[in-house]
């Protein structure tokens, strides 16, 4: 659950929200070189790979802190891929993964307050 809410509040803020507004061109379009992937053919900010890859490592280190570090060095390793595959700028990256820890955070509040809710109506049952 909490992993669904964490991508689910991350697609919107970076996919929906961000990228359409920003509109910022892929490093490839604007310096004009060939790069060994299918062009892509949204906007660049934020990277969407590595927020999502952020978000979901946020929602797992709240959940179990050993699977949550693998899952942070995922991210990172997911946010130097678009970097190295020439996808993104460097800001790119950055504010993804912010983005995407922004949203676990988010997430984890929101699950926390159900959980709470679910927990207090059981007891006054």
């Amino acid at each position: 659950m909490l992993l669904f809410l964490s991508l689910g509040i991350n697609a919107v803020f970076c996919n929906v929200l961000l990228k359409p507004v920003v509109g910022r061109m892929r490093p490839y379009d604007l310096l004009e070189y060939e790069i060994f992937v299918q062009r892509l053919s949204d906007s660049s900010f934020p990277s969407g790979h590595t927020s999502a890859a952020f978000a979901a490592a946020t929602g797992l280190y709240f959940m179990n802190k050993k699977w949550g570090i693998g899952a942070y060095i995922f991210a990172v390793c997911m946010g130097f891929s678009r970097l190295y595959l020439g996808v993104h700028f460097p800001t790119d990256v950055l504010a993804g993964a912010f983005l995407g820890w922004l949203a676990g955070k988010l997430a984890i509040f929101i699950y926390k307050k159900m959980h709470f809710v679910k927990k207090k109506s059981s007891v006054l049952k």
